[in-house]
């Protein structure tokens, strides 16, 4: 079975921000990936930026011009992984796409799979002091989504060393919550949710979002695909 031209098939998509990570070196490390059938050998994530002039007039927190853009990149990402799956599907790779946004544990909130994790480990970036993906060309201002397949994709570069965030601290100077420390290890997620549960029910936003830390680094061009 000969597997699908990623690279065409997100061109023609205008997908610029794409790779794949091998899941088998991260069920060892991931308990979400470790439960998956280990038919699933690969993890191809995606994404798409978010523009700044959305997110550059946030001021204490989402507004409902923010909820309608971040609703639509998440449509639009989903509705790539739909046919990015039934594309791998219909080569004989069985492929199962991840949402971009679907919470399935209230409790601690989280997704199907981290697509920060299987981004990071594809090489798409490092994770910043606010817990999210960083990547060179849009900074954490994009979102992701991700499609688990059988197929196996040779001839990707190898992962991206991390670059981390150096002295940057603009993150956590945005934070109303006082979520976010010295490394990605030291952000306190609880705060952080108790904050967005707090001012979208404030401001009746229907979904739980901030956006107020997506920093802008890099300068648009994201070298990353």
């Amino acid at each position: 079975m000969k597997a699908l031209d990623l690279e065409t098939f997100f061109r023609e998509r205008s997908v610029s921000v794409w790779g794949c990570a091998d899941l088998a070196l991260l069920r060892a490390r991931r308990t979400e990936i470790a439960s998956l059938p280990g038919s699933f050998r690969t993890a191809v994530v995606y994404g798409l930026p978010l523009a700044g002039g959305v997110l550059d007039r946030l001021e204490g927190g989402p507004d409902p011009l923010y909820l309608h853009h971040y609703r639509q990149a998440n449509y639009l990402l989903d509705r790539v992984g739909f046919q990015l799956a039934l594309a791998l599907e219909a080569a004989g790779f069985v492929s199962l796409p991840v949402p971009a946004s679907q919470v399935i544990d209230w409790e601690r909130p989280r997704g199907f799979v981290s697509h920060r994790h299987l981004a990071a480990a594809a090489g798409l970036g490092w994770f910043g002091r606010n817990n999210l993906l960083v990547t060179p060309g849009w900074g954490s201002r994009l979102r992701l989504a991700s499609v688990l397949t059988a197929a196996v994709f040779p001839g990707r570069p190898a992962p991206r060393a991390e670059a981390g965030c150096g002295d940057c601290r603009e993150c956590a100077g945005r934070c109303p919550a006082g979520a976010i420390g010295a490394t990605a290890a030291d952000f306190d997620a609880e705060a952080c949710y108790r904050y967005i549960k707090q001012v979208c029910r404030e401001r009746n936003i229907g979904q739980h979002i901030c956006g107020l830390c997506l920093c802008p680094f890099g300068d648009g061009s994201n070298p990353a695909a």
